[in-house]
């Protein structure tokens, strides 16, 4: 774990380094997800692993209120050299699906996951490569 947990706010997500290879994106309910705000978020987290490779976890509570566009946006392109693993914590089974398909469209250097399982997605995340 780092020496102390740091988190930047941002319109749309709450960026939270909570281990020293991980940062996580709680997305906010309440707001519409779009393009610049993933964009600002995946900033914040580099600012917070300052240098170091690590992995992702995106927190996505309901639906969410999605910006079409940001499907047809590579959110990842020319960003995976710090990246080591995404996953997706969703509680919705129709954003979940959405987000599987934006994988598909959208393919990695890097493994991904897409689950409601909190538990699960966890230990993969902290599994051996």
């Amino acid at each position: 774990m780092p020496d102390r947990i740091a988190q930047i706010e941002t319109p749309m997500a709450r960026v939270v380094r909570t281990a020293d290879a991980l940062v996580e994106i709680h997305l906010r309910p309440e707001v519409r997800v779009d393009v610049a705000g993933l964009e600002e978020a995946l900033d914040a987290r580099k600012t917070l692993m300052e240098g170091t490779k690590g992995a992702i976890l995106f927190v996505a509570q309901g639906d969410l209120n999605r910006d079409a566009r940001v499907m047809h946006h590579d959110l990842f392109a020319g960003k995976a050299t710090d990246i080591t693993r995404v996953a997706v914590l969703v509680s919705s089974r129709v954003l979940g699906l959405t987000v599987k398909a934006y994988c598909e469209l959208h393919p990695t250097d890097f493994p991904t996951r897409v689950d409601g399982d909190e538990g699960a997605i966890r230990a993969w995340l902290i599994e051996p490569r």
